[in-house]
Order: C-alpha cells, then sequence, then structure tokens
C-alpha cells in the first residue's frame, strides 16, 4: 500500500492524515505516558517511593482517556490521589492550603523530582490544548465532543501541580533541594 504512510487507522474502517488532531493527541498522550514512566523509574532510582503509586493514578487516567478516545465512548471518572475534580481544582487554587507549599515553580536548583513532575504538568497541559482542538470542531456555543476528557486533562496538569506543591514542601521541611 504505497503512498498512503502519511494516513493512519482513526476508526475501524476509517483512515485520516497523520496530522489529524485526534492522532496529534494520540500521540501527545503517548509522550506524556512515556514521561511519566520515566519518572517513575527516577523514583525508584532516587528513593522516592511514595510517590510511585501517586503517579500511577495518573497512569490509569490517561489509559483511560486514551480508551475513551479510541472507543468513542465516555470516560469513567477516576480520583487522583484520592481526589475528585472537584478537589483537585480547589487544592491546585490553594495549594498553602493542602500542600503546605504556596504557588511557585522549579527553578535551576530545584530537586530533579520536582523538575520532572513540572514537565508532565506542562505536558498534561499541552494535552488538553491539543484536545480542544480535536473535539472542539466550531467556535459557536454548542458542547465539545468528549468534554470528559477535556475536563479529565485539565485535572490532571492539577494534578501534577498538586504533586509538585506537595513534593516541594516535603523537601524544604527536610531540607531537600527543591526551592
Amino acid at each position: 500500500m504505497r503512498g498512503k504512510e502519511h494516513h493512519t487507522i482513526l476508526r475501524p474502517g476509517e483512515t485520516v492524515r497523520k496530522d489529524h488532531p485526534v492522532i496529534r493527541l494520540r500521540g501527545m498522550l503517548d509522550m506524556l505516558h512515556a514521561s511519566l514512566v520515566k519518572l517513575q523509574v527516577l523514583c525508584h532510582r532516587e528513593g522516592e517511593e511514595s510517590l510511585v503509586p501517586k503517579l500511577e493514578d495518573a497512569v490509569r487516567l490517561i489509559y483511560a482517556v486514551m480508551g475513551a478516545e479510541v472507543k468513542n465512548c465516555a470516560m469513567e471518572p477516576v480520583l487522583l490521589g484520592g481526589m475528585n475534580e472537584e478537589q483537585l481544582r480547589q487544592a491546585s487554587h490553594n495549594p498553602a492550603k493542602d500542600c503546605g507549599a504556596e504557588h511557585g515553580i522549579p527553578n535551576d536548583r530545584s530537586a530533579l523530582v520536582h523538575a520532572e513532575l513540572n514537565i508532565l504538568r506542562a505536558m498534561a497541559r499541552q494535552c488538553e490544548l491539543a484536545a480542544v482542538s480535536a473535539f472542539i470542531q466550531d467556535r459557536d456555543d454548542s458542547p465539545p465532543q468528549h468534554e470528559d476528557i477535556l475536563l479529565a486533562l485539565n485535572r490532571l496538569s492539577s494534578y501534577f501541580y498538586v504533586l509538585m506543591c506537595r513534593y516541594r514542601a516535603e523537601n524544604e521541611k527536610i531540607g531537600g533541594t527543591s526551592i
């Protein structure tokens, strides 16, 4: 089947160009998942074992997003760190109350795990933007396709931010290298 290498399968019986917005989203989700697994490996090496199951919650959410998108069905809600969507929103908007740390992002003196969490946060935000491009076809007020996926990806970036703030607060208490 020469000449069709720039196409791929969107759904059974439906091929699209590889730059289709949904295919771009799938690629970004793949990259986010790969980076997440890389951080889990780093946590094992750095003795940050308590963070690994918290990151596994994010892996489950990514799988749920991928499954719902590929099957074109609704997503089941996924708790992240035991928090629902509203609790995550509140925690990310008020990290001093929830995490014991003020708003902030890593810098060149931060712990590597802290910096990697920030990369995941930024990648989740990029996945959310890709999902907006994939699922909002027009600019009027009609409801988007897969509003559940859009919400899940928004909360995933919030979750990574909460994990960053908690990590920083824990390291500051024990004299770690985070800011």
